[in-house]
């Protein structure tokens, strides 16, 4: 039988957010795309029925036999005759594949992979193992019982006036982000500060590059959409010339774990990148590394140098322009 990574085929991993899920008596390995999409594992799906290494889910994505189409092959038009266009409404918009390789930061650099399906996917399997045979088909019925009760919740809710009306990317910004500023604690760490002074030839917060090569190596690794709403709420003291909060101290507890394991993945590739002194060059190397596995939602260009630090450059003249005002009163 072919793997599920042959199944996946030519498609890249993209990064996603894990979360263990409690569904009633058991527990689901969900992950949430950087488009707010949900999906989760098919390991979990099949180990949900008590039929962890059996492999019986991903059979159903491998064709039967020569010229002939999965149990589990036209996703979209397939789920929608069933049943679940509200649930995949959002989702077939985005053009999803069936089965997804997402991979998870890893706090030494390397990336766990996992072969997704979304939630009507996964319905669909667990309805297509409860009308069989199988010695799992009790199982599926309790797990299809559990589903259609939060179904019939969600359908009272939306009746009753209370229906989430929050599109993908606002869902992900309500997981990662608090409006009540937590408390102050260093983030990034000695290590982190050390090796990114070595290589950057700044301390983190000192300048105007030193703040784009900080939103380089971390922020712009996150999605888009949480860190644009953590500068919008995180706003910029026009007396300092920094943002009133560090950006971690917004940060919900899921969004933090996750942030640690992205600083201690970047981390470890400052510690193996050459200092500025010994080889200027080898910074962008760093950030093409990075790329790989961390991709940027932008990269830095000579029209971002002006959107971002800005204030900060306001800022530092103002400071040079303070201690040349110092200087000329010591001479005289």
């Amino acid at each position: 039988m072919a793997s599920l990574k042959s199944l996946a085929g030519d498609i890249k991993p993209v990064i996603a957010y894990p979360k263990t899920i409690q569904f009633g008596p058991i527990q689901l390995q969900g992950y949430m795309l950087k488009n707010g999409e949900f999906r989760q594992s098919i390991t979990s799906t099949e180990k949900a029925l008590g039929a962890e290494n059996s492999r019986m889910i991903s059979r159903m994505f491998a064709p039967r036999g020569k010229n002939s189409i999965p149990l589990l092959g036209q996703t979209q038009n397939q789920l929608q005759h069933n049943g679940f266009q509200a649930l995949n409404a959002e989702n077939a918009q985005t053009q999803t594949p069936v089965i997804l390789p997402v991979i998870c930061p890893g706090v030494q650099g390397h990336s766990v992979t996992a072969y997704t399906i979304n939630l009507p996917m996964v319905v669909e399997a667990w309805k297509h193992v409860a009308i069989s045979d199988s010695k799992y088909a009790r199982t599926a019925l309790e797990l299809l019982g559990l589903s259609a009760v939060h179904s019939l919740e969600r359908t009272y809710q939306e009746a009753f006036g209370v229906k989430d009306v929050r599109s993908t990317q606002a869902r992900l910004v309500d997981w990662a982000i608090r409006l009540d500023a937590g408390k102050h604690f260093p983030l990034f760490g000695n290590q982190f500060n050390h090796h990114f002074a070595r290589v950057t030839g700044r301390c983190v917060g000192y300048d105007s590059y030193a703040a784009v090569c900080l939103a380089d190596l971390v922020y712009h690794r996150l999605p888009e959409p949480i860190y644009e709403k953590l500068k919008e709420i995180n706003k910029v003291n026009p007396n300092t010339g920094r943002r009133e909060h560090t950006y971690a101290q917004l940060m919900t507890e899921d969004m933090l774990a996750q942030m640690r394991e992205v600083v201690a993945a970047v981390t470890n590739q400052l510690a193996n990148t050459a200092s500025k002194v010994d080889d200027p060059k080898d910074y962008p190397r760093l950030l093409k590394r990075l790329d790989k596995t961390l991709p940027r939602y932008k990269t830095r260009a000579n029209k971002q140098r002006g959107v971002y630090p800005e204030h900060l450059k306001r800022y530092n003249e103002a400071q040079k322009a303070l201690k040349k005002d110092q200087n000329d009163d010591n001479q005289a």
